[in-house]
């Protein structure tokens, strides 16, 4: 009898741990990067750093262009 309420009271224990497991498992999660980029400094940073390559590039270009 003390065998049964052991095994019985450990399947729940086990039952239950993987339930709460899975539903934390089962969470999406979006980041909005527009905004972050917008807001965070670091985003800033790569956003002008980006524009100013750019702006490089289109120049660049036009040079070649001509030639």
């Amino acid at each position: 009898m003390k065998k049964i309420k052991i095994s019985l009271s450990f399947i729940l224990i086990l039952y239950f741990s993987i339930n709460i497991s899975w539903a934390y498992a089962e969470k999406i999660v979006y980041i909005d990067m527009d905004k972050i980029m917008q807001i965070s400094k670091a985003g800033k940073e790569a956003i002008s750093k980006i524009n100013n390559q750019k702006k490089k590039m289109l120049v660049n270009f036009k040079k070649l262009r001509k030639i």
